[in-house]
């Protein structure tokens, strides 16, 4: 395994995450990236693994911090703005008044006419379209390794523990050929 360590400062009111800190200051949180054989990084605390440190950042600092951001209706704590307005718009709708909607979400709908599935990301969409249009493609390249209760990719060999990470996944694997009256659906959901 190796690691990777990042000092980031917090605020002393918040305990907020501040950024990337050269020098020493009070309050310091240091973050250790661990990677495992397979070149994931690895959660200390829950051991979790993610494939970017990006990604992992953010996972990590859900065990050191309090979130600094939280819904209003169901006290549910965020890291990042964006994920809590969309939390909002999806969760409790209907309990907000019309003025006070955040912005409008674009809505993501499915590209089969005769499919009624909306999203408010296009990743659900994907994953929708991957499981439901294309579940026989996707299921072809899909390995379920019982040994290590996870998923695998065929095409690439890329291991998931989900299957919603395996579908996110899947979409540069999985072949449709252009006489497939369904292809243009699927460049659409690219």
């Amino acid at each position: 395994m190796s690691v990777a360590v990042a000092t980031v400062a917090t605020t002393a009111v918040t305990g907020a995450v501040t950024g990337v800190v050269t020098g020493v200051v009070t309050g310091v949180v240091r973050l250790k990236y661990i990677r495992n054989d397979e070149g994931l990084f690895v959660c200390p605390t829950c051991g979790v693994t993610k494939e970017n440190q990006n990604t992992m950042h953010y996972h990590m600092r859900k065990h050191a911090e309090k979130t600094p951001l939280s819904c209003r209706f169901c006290k549910k704590g965020f890291l990042q703005r964006t994920a809590m307005d969309l939390h909002i718009r999806s969760r409790h709708a209907d309990e907000l008044a019309a003025e006070e909607l955040p912005k409008p979400a674009a809505t993501f709908s499915c590209p089969f006419p005769s499919c009624p599935f909306t999203s408010m990301t296009k990743g659900n969409l994907r994953t929708h379209c991957l499981r439901t249009h294309f579940q026989r493609e996707s299921d072809l390249i899909c390995l379920d390794d019982e040994e290590t209760d996870s998923l695998q990719c065929v095409e690439c060999e890329k291991f998931f523990k989900s299957k919603t990470a395996f579908y996110y996944h899947c979409h540069g694997c999985i072949h449709v050929h252009e006489s497939d009256s369904r292809y243009a659906f699927y460049r659409a959901i690219a």
